[in-house]
């Protein structure tokens, strides 16, 4: 499937993918402008796949969001209807689909709906995401505004209001292979001290703020292998006390080109969890910071940082939780 050379601008999303199952599908050239909801945004569960997608030549104007990819595991009905016959197309679309469809199967159940599942039928399997690929992006994320056409108005999510891009896998999940080629996107800010303190984020998975506000202003990682960033370059309309990135449980991560924003007071302007395998390699730090990397945790092995800029940093490295210094290399 291919979408491309279209204009969009909603309230709530516009490529969204759950529940079922998609691969091979391109998205380019195309202009998001004022799309509140988060413009891209994958949620597997169990039994779903999305894999070799590819999302490039994308300007998103006045956005939240902007890029949500979220997988976890948890207990659901398995795909088999009452009538004892697997349903085909149960694990190609969403949710709610899914549960249209099961329920207008005959079957022998009173009223023709299937019936309570037993243990037997409750499974509980872990989706696949993988090989996605974001190029040539241009995003302005701001904070929701009023919007002139609509009289829908709501007390918005923390989440929402805070958000960033979330690559956020929990349970046995992992998402793979995600790269970030030609990327330059513009957050509000605003974040708060409290926000950045959160180590703990809650696993939780489905819209792009369900884990609350992310404790990073640019990107938040968790459980990824296979992170590519690449002439990135990420910056803030606002100050913004919490990191700029955020990697937790990360490994085999390649960071290249890595333009990016500090606040001198903030914490760090990177932190790495319990991340291993990681290089970064031609960064530069645009704003003076207090700590450009903060290491937290024993398990991160095999850090490098070769090249680049960080010199307005007043301290290049901090380690926490046990962290030790022999996991980072410092090159160049």
């Amino acid at each position: 499937m291919t979408v491309t050379d279209c204009t969009f601008s909603t309230r709530w999303s516009v490529f969204r993918f759950g529940g079922g199952s998609a691969e091979n599908i391109a998205v380019s050239n195309c202009i998001i402008d004022v799309v509140f909801g988060c413009p891209i945004k994958l949620h597997g569960s169990p039994n779903s796949r999305f894999e070799n997608m590819s999302f490039s030549n994308l300007i998103m104007n006045h956005v939240t969001g902007p890029i949500s990819i979220g997988l976890g595991t948890r207990q659901r009905r398995s795909e088999i209807p009452a009538s004892g016959q697997p349903n085909a197309i149960a694990g190609t679309i969403s949710n709610a689909s899914t549960n249209s469809i099961s329920n207008n199967n005959t079957n022998n159940s009173p009223g023709g709906f299937a019936p309570e599942p037993t243990p037997e039928e409750l499974v509980q399997t872990t989706g696949v995401i993988r090989n996605i690929s974001f190029s040539g992006i241009r995003a302005t994320v701001v904070k929701p505004f009023p919007l002139p056409e609509s009289e829908w108005t709501s007390n918005y999510n923390p989440g929402e209001v805070f958000s960033c891009i979330g690559l956020n896998a929990v349970g046995n999940g992992w998402l793979e292979n995600i790269s970030f080629d030609n990327v330059h996107v513009t957050f509000p800010g605003g974040g708060t001290a409290e926000q950045a303190a959160v180590r703990d984020v809650p696993k939780a998975i489905g819209e792009y703020y369900a884990a609350g506000v992310f404790p990073a202003w640019a990107i938040f990682a968790r459980q990824v292998r296979g992170l590519t960033l690449n002439n990135v370059r990420f910056e803030m309309a606002a100050p913004d006390l919490r990191p700029a990135v955020v990697f937790d449980h990360v490994s085999d991560a390649a960071v290249n080109g890595l333009s990016v924003q500090g606040d001198k007071d903030a914490e760090s302007v990177l932190r790495f969890i319990e991340s291993q395998d990681v290089l970064m390699s031609a960064t530069k730090l645009l704003k003076p910071a207090s700590v450009f990397l903060q290491v937290e945790g024993a398990a991160n092995d095999g850090i490098v940082l070769d090249g680049g800029d960080i010199s307005k940093a007043a301290t290049p490295l901090a380690f926490k939780n046990g962290a030790l210094e022999k996991s980072v290399r410092l090159r160049g």
